[in-house]
């Protein structure tokens, strides 16, 4: 759910309550109710659930950024 969200790039207002108001007109169209990610940006991302614990991982290439959310949970003292 939350990659499928995400690919959709829609938010409402409250999502920016803290970003600059430059950022909102420069990557996103507004209409009454809704931010949107402008598809020019849309296409610069690529968003994929992966386990980190697979060795395929690495064969994925380089990243700007990777976004990863309650991922220490999973980890041991080993890992």
């Amino acid at each position: 759910d939350a990659i499928a969200h995400a690919k959709r790039g829609n938010y409402a207002p409250r999502a920016f309550h803290k970003t600059a108001r430059d950022i909102h007109e420069h990557y996103f169209t507004h209409d009454d109710s809704r931010y949107t990610v402008r598809n020019e940006v849309k296409q610069l991302v690529d968003f994929q659930q992966i386990n980190v614990f697979d060795d395929a991982l690495f064969n994925l290439g380089k990243f700007d950024y990777i976004f990863l959310r309650n991922m220490l949970i999973y980890f041991d003292s080993a890992t």
